[in-house]
């Protein structure tokens, strides 16, 4: 008697486990009567199956006029694989990276470049967040030229100009420190400037903030990111790195960039071969061939007049920025990111003098003239080039 209602209980037990276990698992996967017999008509199915998860292969329809066909998916969408940018190539062994990196810009698939059309270029202007007066300048000049242009700027720095080291937003270690009512100021400065400039982006749409804190030091990182965002963002073939005290003639840059071949590997400007490394001053550089009191720098476009990159170099750069490592400057940078990489030997480094360095705007031929010219200098440039005919 004792064994039988041993057994007895141990059937019972077992029958509850059982249909607690089928009431879980049609809870978990619900699957119920209705949807059991939508799947057998789908599938051509005798017998209900177990529904499908991420991990298991698509069932097939065999299609009567064609090869078989995978049947529609009962998951979740799987993310595409990212895309890589047309001409790049892979570093086999990447420089570290360095801090104070910008956040890459949003990637998606490269607009495709169309064919048979000549090629057109993207004007990046590096400007500094409170230069709200030549941003107007530069509208006015690109108006109607049918070049593309964009603004790159910075987040602010929160450590009050007093107390910070020069060209950078580090706290300076020989000043006093900021007060709390210094601090307080420039926090209500900064997010006034930042109503500012977000009102401007709607307003224009020319803007790109990165987040790389607007001082001196970041004009490598403000590079790194307008390349990226361009090879991503555009079908251009070349694009033009300036600074927001240069002029620029859309009508010159179009018409020189229209005769390039799309398919180039080249850098354009005034190009610096064997520059000496400074070690002190606004150009210090503390990191390129530490120790070495006669390093030179390889080869480089001078920043102060301004530089064209064909969008097979910025296509190879964007690919690996967040593993380029900042030197003191932007346009030394370039040089070194470029000797150091994959396609150093395919580089052409093109000499123009079109692209100046004295003031001299109403130059024929002039593409880019620098440098240090305030904004109503280079409004007199263009409203000058404008009566000469220089613009058409």
């Amino acid at each position: 008697m004792r064994t039988c209602g041993t057994l007895h209980w141990v059937l019972c037990a077992f029958v509850l486990w059982c249909v607690a276990t089928c009431c879980f698992v049609s809870m978990y996967w619900g699957v119920d009567s209705a949807s059991v017999r939508r799947y057998m008509r789908a599938t051509g199915s005798r017998r209900p199956q177990t529904p499908l998860n991420q991990h298991q292969a698509r069932p097939t329809v065999q299609n009567v006029s064609g090869p078989t066909t995978p049947a529609p998916a009962a998951t979740r969408p799987r993310l595409p694989a990212p895309t890589r940018p047309p001409g790049a190539h892979v570093e086999r062994t990447p420089r570290p990276a360095r801090g104070n990196h910008t956040a890459a810009p949003p990637r998606r698939k490269s607009p495709p470049r169309r064919q048979g059309r000549a090629a057109v270029a993207m004007v990046f202007i590096l400007v500094r967040r409170e230069s709200a007066g030549v941003r107007d300048v530069f509208r006015r000049i690109f108006a109607g030229s049918g070049v593309r242009f964009m603004f790159v700027l910075g987040t602010c720095c929160l450590v009050p100009d007093a107390s910070r080291e020069e060209y950078t937003c580090d706290a300076a270690a020989n000043r006093a420190p900021a007060t709390n009512a210094e601090r307080l100021r420039r926090s209500r400065e900064c997010a006034s400037e930042d109503a500012a400039i977000q009102a401007h982006v709607a307003q224009y749409g020319d803007m790109l903030v990165s987040n790389a804190t607007d001082v001196y030091r970041n004009l490598p990182a403000k590079v790194r990111f307008m390349l990226q965002w361009g090879v991503h963002n555009t079908d251009c073939d070349y694009f033009v790195k300036v600074d927001e005290d240069h002029f620029v003639s859309p009508a010159a840059l179009s018409q020189f960039v229209s005769l390039q071949p799309r398919d180039a590997y080249s850098v354009v400007g005034e190009i610096v071969t064997g520059g000496g490394v400074n070690r002190d001053g606004k150009w210090r550089e503390l990191t390129y061939r530490r120790g070495s009191p006669a390093a030179t720098y390889p080869r480089f476009p001078l920043g102060s007049r301004g530089w064209i990159m064909s969008r097979q170099v910025a296509a190879h750069l964007a690919l690996h920025a967040r593993h380029l490592f900042d030197y003191q400057g932007e346009d030394v940078s370039v040089g070194i990111w470029l000797d150091e990489s994959s396609i150093a030997g395919r580089v052409q480094w093109i000499s123009s003098p079109n692209m100046r360095g004295d003031g001299n705007c109403l130059a024929p031929g002039a593409l880019v003239v620098g440098h240090q010219l305030s904004p109503e200098h280079i409004r007199q440039c263009w409203d000058k080039r404008s009566t000469t005919g220089l613009n058409a």
